[in-house]
């Protein structure tokens, strides 16, 4: 993946902080061993649930180390991977919907979701955020 130790470095001598992708424990050892700043597991079917709580378990991920879980992530699992470590998803080909009704009503899909998976903590809703902000169309 994208897990260049040299590159790590460069970026942590410029103070750049690094997303490094992730598929695998070795991966992870390499990106944290290198001073990553965060994790990226690409695509989300490279790592399960429990899989991610193993390796959050073994190389002891904690509360300051965003894990982001990416590509094809189903809303439905969005409480396993918040459960297992994950703090942040990517999503996008989700909303590859023809029109802005359709990506709205998606939104309130995936925030349900969201609110329902982080019900014991803190929630922001992100689409509330999105839909109080105020029109960029003329």
């Amino acid at each position: 993946m994208h897990t260049a130790a040299n590159l790590i470095s460069v970026a942590n001598q410029l103070s750049v902080p690094i997303l490094c992708g992730v598929s695998s424990e070795k991966d992870v050892m390499l990106a944290l061993q290198s001073g990553a700043d965060a994790l990226k597991f690409y695509p989300s079917s490279s790592v399960s649930p429990e899989e991610l709580k193993y390796i959050a378990n073994k190389f002891s991920f904690n509360a300051s180390l965003p894990v982001f879980v990416a590509g094809s992530v189903k809303a439905n699992t969005f409480k396993a991977y918040l459960d297992a470590g994950a703090t942040h998803f990517a999503i996008g080909f989700d909303l590859k919907i023809s029109s802005a009704d359709s990506i709205m009503k998606k939104l309130e899909t995936l925030d349900t979701y969201l609110a329902e998976a982080k019900s014991n903590q803190e929630y922001q809703s992100f689409f509330n955020l999105i839909k109080n902000q105020p029109s960029h169309n003329p």
